[in-house]
């Protein structure tokens, strides 16, 4: 991670739905911090549909992926959603090459994933 570089999650909440919009590097150099910045902001129990905003993202390594197959799941287990805005094409080819659009249901843009969402 450089010098200048800052990683967060903040999360926001719009109805049901639940936010986290991710900013900086997602990969293993800052895996902890993020994993208790979402212990710290977010419970899948208390909402009924998350949406990761990885349009600020811009590393994107295979911790990282993994963090966001680890957040599906537990939604899962709540019977929670969860969804992924890519907001770049670099995040979004990353998920599609490795295959996590097949899993988890990912839009180019943070509106749309709002917006299909709301409707459910």
């Amino acid at each position: 991670m450089g010098k200048n570089e800052i990683t967060s999650v903040t999360v926001e909440k719009k109805g049901n739905v639940s936010i986290l919009h991710f900013s900086g590097e997602l990969s293993y150099a800052n895996l902890e911090k993020v994993k208790e910045n979402i212990r710290v902001e977010h419970s899948f129990s208390e909402i009924g549909a998350t949406l990761l905003d990885l349009s600020a993202v811009n590393v994107l390594d295979s911790s990282g992926i993994g963090l966001l197959v680890s957040l599906y799941k537990s939604a899962l287990k709540v019977n929670g959603r969860l969804v992924i805005a890519a907001g770049n094409s670099m995040v979004g080819d990353i998920l599609k090459t490795v295959g996590v659009n097949r899993v988890i249901t990912v839009f180019p843009k943070l509106d749309e994933a709002m917006t299909k969402l709301q409707e459910a």
